[in-house]
């Protein structure tokens, strides 16, 4: 009887980050969405596009700069 090695938290996430640049996503941890005008929400891992004509500096809430294309909430993370 064989044993299956676990998978831990950080494997998913280099597994998650391996794949979204490997689609041609930019992989963002810790993204921050607004919920209402006095909430927001970081969420554990995105692969997202910037969108057409937004360049950097980044200095306003996430999605006015990307588009989502998944999103990844870790149980355990944060």
């Amino acid at each position: 009887m064989s044993t299956q090695p676990s998978v831990t938290k950080n494997d998913l996430y280099a597994y998650l980050i391996k794949e979204g640049v490997k689609k041609g996503y930019e992989v963002i941890p810790e993204f921050v969405i607004k919920l209402s005008s006095r909430k927001s929400r970081k969420l554990d891992l995105v692969w997202a596009r910037r969108k057409s004509g937004k360049q950097w500096p980044q200095d306003d809430f996430n999605p006015k700069h990307w588009n989502l294309r998944a999103v990844f909430e870790i149980e355990g993370c944060n």
